[in-house]
């Protein structure tokens, strides 16, 4: 079993029932793209494009290529269009998004699931969580590494 597969299982553990699914799939998009919209809003002290959003971009595209390389690469390239399109909206929509995100996640766990969220019990799974949805959606194939 690969580490993404290992990831994965530990994921699908806390994601069974068709509601918390369901409200995952829209809140975990919702909160991806607000996130990177919300740090693109964050300068460095460099050029004017150079933001902590462009930083976290990078830092997590590296992990889940190193997960996935294939799968993995096609996400960053995703990823890298959420990141750009999101700078061009507000901080304060973004932050509405957040929590909308958000209460999705939670009235998933918590109506349907009956179970806490997965990062409660491992940080990993806030990462892991949007590339679960991506590899659900967009290929299902067995990872590549």
């Amino acid at each position: 079993m690969t580490t993404l597969d290992t990831h994965f299982a530990s994921y699908d553990d806390y994601h069974k029932t068709k509601g918390n699914k369901v409200t995952h799939y829209l809140g975990i998009p919702l909160i991806v793209f607000s996130a990177f919209g919300l740090l693109s809003h964050i300068p460095l002290p460099a050029p004017d494009w150079f933001t902590i959003g462009l930083v976290a971009w990078l830092f997590s595209s590296a992990y889940y290529v190193k997960l996935d390389k294939k799968r993995g690469a096609q996400f960053s390239v995703l990823t890298l269009v959420i990141y750009l399109v999101s700078r061009w909206i507000g901080w304060k929509a973004h932050v509405a998004l957040f929590v909308v995100g958000w209460i999705l996640q939670l009235v998933g766990h918590y109506k349907y699931e009956k179970k806490a969220p997965a990062f409660i019990t491992n940080l990993s799974h806030l990462l892991i969580g949007p590339f679960w949805i991506y590899c659900n959606l967009m290929s299902p194939a067995k990872p590549t590494n």
